[in-house]
């Protein structure tokens, strides 16, 4: 663990927030023997950071494995290109050609 730490104080890697259940590992045991732990996460750098303000962890709920799944998600509107239209009568107009050099 102590290289990996290394590696990620190094390369300054940050770690995604996350939502959901706090632990993403059971040993599966039944009582006093039971271990949960958090071994599981999402680490990210500076330059995909910026990219992704809103970029959330899920730990979803553990089903057939000792792990939880995790699902990464970013909140960030989805920006579609905007149609344009054009229509040909607007060419008429006495203002046409003094907006299109303003724009």
């Amino acid at each position: 663990m102590d290289h990996f730490n290394r590696f990620i104080a190094i390369t300054s890697l940050l770690e995604v927030s996350f939502l959901g259940d706090q632990y993403t590992w059971c040993n599966n045991n039944a009582g006093p023997k039971r271990i949960w732990l958090r071994l599981d996460r999402l680490l990210i750098n500076l330059a995909g950071s910026l990219a992704f303000l809103t970029l959330k962890l899920i730990h979803k709920p553990r089903i057939l494995s000792d792990h939880s799944p995790l699902v990464a998600i970013s909140q960030d509107p989805t920006r579609f290109p905007r149609s344009f239209k054009f229509c040909r009568q607007w060419t008429q107009d006495e203002d046409f050609s003094d907006i299109i050099s303003r724009s």
